[in-house]
This record gives C-alpha cells, sequence and structure tokens, in this order.
C-alpha cells in the first residue's frame, strides 16, 4: 500500500537536508487495502517530480531516520528495505553537475 498521506513509510522515516525536514509527496494512491491488483503511481521516485531542497555552498548534511522496530506491518505485503536519495536538475533528468558525495567527511 502507498504510505499514509504526509509520511514517508509506515515506519515513520523521515529525511533532512541540512537540519531541515523534507516532507513527502501527496501520494495519488490512498487505498488501505493490500492488493496486487492495484498499480503503483508515485510511490515509485521516478515516476514522481523532484522535491526541490537548498544546498548551501561547501557541505551539506543528509540525514535519513530510518527506524526499525520489527519487520512485519500488516500495510507491506513484502518487507523490502530500499531508498533512493540523488540531487538532480529541477526536471529530474540529469544529476547536479560538480557535486562531490563523501560519507567520510566529518565536521
Amino acid at each position: 500500500m502507498a504510505p499514509p498521506q504526509g509520511k514517508w513509510d509506515y515506519r515513520e522515516s523521515r529525511i533532512f537536508v541540512n537540519d531541515t525536514e523534507i516532507a513527502p509527496p501527496v501520494w495519488e494512491n490512498t487505498h488501505t487495502e493490500k492488493s496486487n491488483e492495484i498499480t503503483l503511481k508515485n510511490e515509485n521516485f521516478a515516476a514522481r517530480p523532484p522535491i526541490s531542497v537548498e544546498l548551501n555552498k561547501g557541505w551539506n548534511k543528509v540525514l535519513l531516520k530510518l527506524p526499525v522496530g520489527k519487520f512485519s506491518t500488516p500495510e507491506v505485503r513484502l518487507q523490502k528495505w530500499m531508498f533512493t536519495f540523488v540531487f538532480v536538475t529541477p526536471d529530474g533528468k540529469n544529476a547536479v553537475e560538480g557535486l562531490v558525495y563523501s560519507p567520510d567527511k566529518k565536521k
């Protein structure tokens, strides 16, 4: 099922860029019953426009809070753990040029 409106998922995951929380999109699917017959709409990141964020000059911080209490929820048919986070041009067609990604960068 699609996440509830105002949430990224059923686990209360949250996303922050430079300590500012990024709100999830408005989900097009709003059904509340598990079904293999309902097609995905904008739940897949490639099927929705990018969310605008402002980057600072220099290093920027991205924080994903992906809580796991258990790998079993009634809303999810299969347990999958996946996320995609990419800085792209406003049209979503290209990666932003000149960005350096480093998980080793410390303040």
